[in-house]
C-alpha cells in the first residue's frame, strides 16, 4: 500500500510538472525581428520596391539589393512604438528614417519565428498588413 502511494504521488507530482511547464509566456513573445531577412524574388528591386535582403539589428535596419549580397545598400536608424502578440504572430510598430524621410511600418513575424511580413507608408502607421498593397513586403528568416 505504502509504494502504491508513492508511485501515485509520483505520477501526479510528473503531471503537475507538465502543466506548469505549459503556463509560461507563449512562444511568439520571444519572436523577434532582428535577424536577416530574404526574398530571392525582390533581387535588384531594392531602389524601386523592396530589398532582397533585410539585415535587422534593435535599432537599425540595413537593406541589400540582393539576397546574396555582402555589402548594403544602405544602413538605416529604426525606432519602435509598440509591440504585441495576437493570434499567435508576434507585431511591431515603429518608424525608419532613410536620409531626412520617416518611414511608418507595421510588421509581422509569424510561422514559427521564420515570416517577416508588412506594410510601410510616409504618413502614418499602416493600420493592417495588407498583402494587396503596393507597400507590402514579406521575408523568410535566413
Amino acid at each position: 500500500m505504502k509504494w502504491r502511494t508513492i508511485l501515485l504521488c509520483a505520477v501526479a507530482a510528473v503531471v503537475v510538472a507538465f502543466v506548469l511547464a505549459g503556463c509560461g509566456e507563449p512562444p511568439e513573445k520571444s519572436w523577434t525581428y532582428v535577424g536577416t531577412w530574404v526574398n530571392s524574388t525582390y533581387n535588384g528591386h531594392a531602389g524601386a520596391g523592396n530589398p532582397g535582403k533585410v539585415v535587422f539589428t534593435a535599432s537599425s535596419e540595413a537593406i541589400y539589393n540582393n539576397d546574396t549580397d555582402i555589402t548594403p545598400l544602405g544602413t538605416y536608424p529604426m525606432t519602435f512604438a509598440e509591440d504585441w502578440t495576437s493570434g499567435g504572430d508576434h507585431y511591431f510598430k515603429g518608424t525608419v528614417m532613410i536620409s531626412s524621410n520617416t518611414l511608418y511600418f507595421l510588421i509581422r513575424v509569424s510561422n514559427n519565428n521564420n515570416t517577416l511580413e508588412g506594410n510601410t507608408t510616409d504618413t502614418s502607421y499602416p493600420a493592417v498588413i495588407d498583402p494587396a498593397a503596393s507597400n507590402y513586403g514579406i521575408f523568410a528568416r535566413q
